[in-house]
Protein backbone atom coordinates (compact mmCIF):
# COMPACT_ATOMS: atom_id res chain seq x y z
CA UNK A 1 0.00 0.00 0.00
CA UNK A 2 1.46 3.29 -1.22
CA UNK A 3 2.23 5.72 1.65
CA UNK A 4 -0.22 8.88 1.94
CA UNK A 5 1.80 11.96 0.37
CA UNK A 6 2.71 14.62 3.33
CA UNK A 7 0.70 17.77 2.97
CA UNK A 8 1.61 21.02 4.40
CA UNK A 9 -1.34 22.34 6.53
CA UNK A 10 0.66 24.91 7.61
CA UNK A 11 1.18 26.22 4.11
CA UNK A 12 -2.28 25.69 3.06
CA UNK A 13 -4.05 27.32 5.60
CA UNK A 14 -1.53 30.58 5.60
CA UNK A 15 -0.36 30.43 9.46
CA UNK A 16 2.40 29.37 11.64
CA UNK A 17 3.96 26.20 12.79
CA UNK A 18 3.36 27.10 16.10
CA UNK A 19 0.13 29.01 15.42
CA UNK A 20 -2.47 28.25 18.77
CA UNK A 21 -5.57 26.28 18.69
CA UNK A 22 -8.13 29.50 18.03
CA UNK A 23 -5.83 31.11 15.37
CA UNK A 24 -5.96 27.24 13.45
CA UNK A 25 -9.80 27.32 14.27
CA UNK A 26 -9.70 30.66 12.53
CA UNK A 27 -7.70 30.02 9.61
CA UNK A 28 -10.04 26.90 8.86
CA UNK A 29 -13.25 28.55 9.15
CA UNK A 30 -11.44 30.92 6.22
CA UNK A 31 -10.06 28.52 4.16
CA UNK A 32 -13.74 26.49 4.04
CA UNK A 33 -15.46 29.98 3.11
CA UNK A 34 -12.76 30.24 0.49
CA UNK A 35 -12.56 27.06 -1.09
CA UNK A 36 -16.92 26.30 -0.59
CA UNK A 37 -18.74 24.82 -3.51
CA UNK A 38 -21.11 28.19 -2.69
CA UNK A 39 -18.15 30.18 -3.38
CA UNK A 40 -18.25 30.13 -7.20
CA UNK A 41 -15.08 32.59 -7.45
CA UNK A 42 -12.84 30.86 -5.52
CA UNK A 43 -14.53 27.18 -4.96
CA UNK A 44 -12.29 23.95 -5.00
CA UNK A 45 -13.37 20.93 -4.24
CA UNK A 46 -9.96 18.84 -3.58
CA UNK A 47 -8.94 21.73 -1.05
CA UNK A 48 -12.15 22.17 0.41
CA UNK A 49 -11.42 18.40 2.03
CA UNK A 50 -7.89 18.97 2.23
CA UNK A 51 -8.75 22.32 4.96
CA UNK A 52 -11.00 19.60 6.68
CA UNK A 53 -8.36 17.11 7.21
CA UNK A 54 -6.04 19.62 8.75
CA UNK A 55 -8.90 20.55 11.07
CA UNK A 56 -8.90 17.21 12.11
CA UNK A 57 -5.24 17.03 12.11
CA UNK A 58 -4.28 19.96 14.19
CA UNK A 59 -7.12 19.94 16.37
CA UNK A 60 -6.17 17.06 17.89
CA UNK A 61 -3.02 16.98 19.97
CA UNK A 62 -2.48 13.63 19.64
CA UNK A 63 -2.47 13.71 16.03
CA UNK A 64 -0.97 17.78 16.06
CA UNK A 65 2.42 16.23 18.06
CA UNK A 66 3.14 13.67 15.52
CA UNK A 67 2.56 15.80 12.79
CA UNK A 68 3.96 18.68 13.53
CA UNK A 69 7.48 16.17 14.29
CA UNK A 70 7.66 15.16 10.66
CA UNK A 71 6.46 18.70 9.16
CA UNK A 72 10.24 19.38 11.21
CA UNK A 73 12.28 17.30 9.98
CA UNK A 74 10.72 17.65 6.16
CA UNK A 75 11.31 21.58 6.97
CA UNK A 76 14.69 21.29 8.73
CA UNK A 77 15.84 18.89 5.87
CA UNK A 78 14.59 21.49 3.26
CA UNK A 79 17.11 23.88 5.19
CA UNK A 80 19.91 22.07 5.62
CA UNK A 81 20.42 21.58 2.17
CA UNK A 82 20.72 25.30 1.30
CA UNK A 83 23.39 27.36 1.30
CA UNK A 84 21.35 30.25 2.53
CA UNK A 85 19.11 31.19 5.18
CA UNK A 86 16.76 32.18 2.76
CA UNK A 87 14.61 29.05 1.74
CA UNK A 88 11.26 28.36 -0.50
CA UNK A 89 10.17 27.42 2.94
CA UNK A 90 11.52 30.28 5.29
CA UNK A 91 9.73 32.61 2.66
CA UNK A 92 6.94 30.77 3.03
CA UNK A 93 7.10 31.09 6.94
CA UNK A 94 7.06 34.63 6.26
CA UNK A 95 3.55 35.22 4.49
CA UNK A 96 2.05 32.80 7.14
CA UNK A 97 3.75 35.32 9.41
CA UNK A 98 1.79 38.05 7.59
CA UNK A 99 -1.43 36.55 7.29
CA UNK A 100 -1.82 35.18 10.87
CA UNK A 101 -0.46 39.09 12.32
CA UNK A 102 -3.68 40.78 10.09
CA UNK A 103 -6.16 37.67 11.18
CA UNK A 104 -5.42 38.16 14.86
CA UNK A 105 -5.99 42.32 14.71
CA UNK A 106 -8.98 41.64 12.56
CA UNK A 107 -10.31 39.30 14.91
CA UNK A 108 -9.73 41.82 17.33
CA UNK A 109 -11.14 44.83 15.64
CA UNK A 110 -14.49 42.64 14.49
CA UNK A 111 -14.96 41.78 18.93
CA UNK A 112 -13.72 45.36 20.16
CA UNK A 113 -14.14 47.59 17.38
CA UNK A 114 -13.59 50.22 20.33
CA UNK A 115 -11.00 48.80 21.54
CA UNK A 116 -8.99 46.92 18.60
CA UNK A 117 -5.49 48.05 18.91
CA UNK A 118 -2.96 45.42 20.10
CA UNK A 119 0.46 45.73 21.90
CA UNK A 120 3.19 43.69 20.06
CA UNK A 121 3.18 40.95 23.10
CA UNK A 122 -0.05 40.30 22.61
CA UNK A 123 0.26 39.70 19.24
CA UNK A 124 3.01 37.49 19.40
CA UNK A 125 1.19 35.65 21.42
CA UNK A 126 -1.81 35.17 19.60
CA UNK A 127 0.40 34.61 16.61
CA UNK A 128 2.29 31.99 18.50
CA UNK A 129 5.83 32.84 18.15
CA UNK A 130 8.12 35.09 19.52
CA UNK A 131 8.02 39.12 18.71
CA UNK A 132 11.17 39.52 17.40
CA UNK A 133 10.36 37.36 14.64
CA UNK A 134 8.19 39.14 13.80
CA UNK A 135 9.91 42.74 13.26
CA UNK A 136 10.18 41.61 9.37
CA UNK A 137 6.15 40.93 8.76
CA UNK A 138 5.25 43.95 11.00
CA UNK A 139 7.17 45.96 8.65
CA UNK A 140 6.07 44.89 5.62
CA UNK A 141 2.36 45.23 6.74
CA UNK A 142 2.83 49.03 7.65
CA UNK A 143 4.53 49.44 4.84
CA UNK A 144 1.70 48.09 2.42
CA UNK A 145 -0.95 50.08 4.33
CA UNK A 146 -2.52 47.09 6.13
CA UNK A 147 -2.09 47.99 9.76
CA UNK A 148 -0.94 50.80 11.76
CA UNK A 149 0.58 51.92 14.78
CA UNK A 150 -1.14 54.19 17.31
CA UNK A 151 0.77 57.17 19.01
CA UNK A 152 1.36 54.64 22.20
CA UNK A 153 2.78 52.47 19.59
CA UNK A 154 0.22 49.41 19.74
CA UNK A 155 -0.65 48.33 16.18
CA UNK A 156 -4.35 47.75 14.53
CA UNK A 157 -5.81 46.81 11.42
CA UNK A 158 -6.69 49.30 8.55
CA UNK A 159 -9.77 49.17 6.47
CA UNK A 160 -6.84 48.23 3.46
CA UNK A 161 -6.05 45.58 5.68
CA UNK A 162 -9.48 43.83 6.25
CA UNK A 163 -10.09 44.27 2.67
CA UNK A 164 -6.99 42.04 1.97
CA UNK A 165 -7.89 39.43 4.56
CA UNK A 166 -11.34 39.07 3.29
CA UNK A 167 -10.28 38.93 -0.40
CA UNK A 168 -8.17 36.57 0.61
CA UNK A 169 -10.52 34.56 2.45
CA UNK A 170 -12.34 35.02 -1.43
CA UNK A 171 -15.25 37.11 0.35
CA UNK A 172 -16.36 39.46 -2.12
CA UNK A 173 -16.78 43.11 -0.99
CA UNK A 174 -20.25 44.32 -1.03
CA UNK A 175 -20.18 45.96 -3.91
CA UNK A 176 -19.11 43.01 -5.96
CA UNK A 177 -21.67 40.69 -4.49
CA UNK A 178 -24.59 43.30 -4.99
CA UNK A 179 -23.19 43.67 -8.93
CA UNK A 180 -23.82 40.04 -9.15
CA UNK A 181 -26.65 38.98 -7.35
CA UNK A 182 -28.60 40.85 -9.99
CA UNK A 183 -27.38 38.58 -12.59
CA UNK A 184 -27.95 35.36 -10.67
CA UNK A 185 -31.00 35.91 -8.95
CA UNK A 186 -33.11 34.56 -11.57
CA UNK A 187 -31.18 31.49 -11.06
CA UNK A 188 -30.71 31.55 -7.48
CA UNK A 189 -34.56 31.75 -6.92
CA UNK A 190 -35.34 28.99 -8.77
CA UNK A 191 -32.30 26.54 -7.35
CA UNK A 192 -33.75 28.10 -4.03
CA UNK A 193 -37.01 26.96 -4.97
CA UNK A 194 -36.11 23.16 -6.40
CA UNK A 195 -33.48 22.63 -3.16
CA UNK A 196 -34.37 24.34 -0.08
CA UNK A 197 -30.66 23.41 1.00
CA UNK A 198 -29.12 24.92 -1.71
CA UNK A 199 -29.04 27.78 0.50
CA UNK A 200 -27.19 26.45 3.26
CA UNK A 201 -24.10 28.51 4.20
CA UNK A 202 -21.18 26.42 4.62
CA UNK A 203 -18.55 28.90 6.02
CA UNK A 204 -21.21 28.77 8.82
CA UNK A 205 -20.49 25.13 9.31
CA UNK A 206 -19.71 23.76 12.82
CA UNK A 207 -16.03 22.43 13.14
CA UNK A 208 -17.81 19.43 15.17
CA UNK A 209 -19.33 18.34 11.88
CA UNK A 210 -16.54 18.41 10.04
CA UNK A 211 -14.95 15.63 12.35
CA UNK A 212 -18.10 13.82 12.40
CA UNK A 213 -18.58 13.55 8.67
CA UNK A 214 -14.79 12.24 8.12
Amino acid sequence: MAKEQFIDYYDLLCISAKANAELVETAVRAQLRRYSPQNKQTMDAAKFELVKKAYLTLSNPKSRIPYDAEYKRRTEGIQSGSHTSVTPAAMRDEIRKRHAIVTVLYERMLKKPQDADLTGKEISAGVGVSFESLEFPLWFLREKGLISRTDVGDLRITAKGVEWLENAAGVRSHSEAYAAESDEAETTDAEDISNPEATVDVSMLSLSEVAVSQ
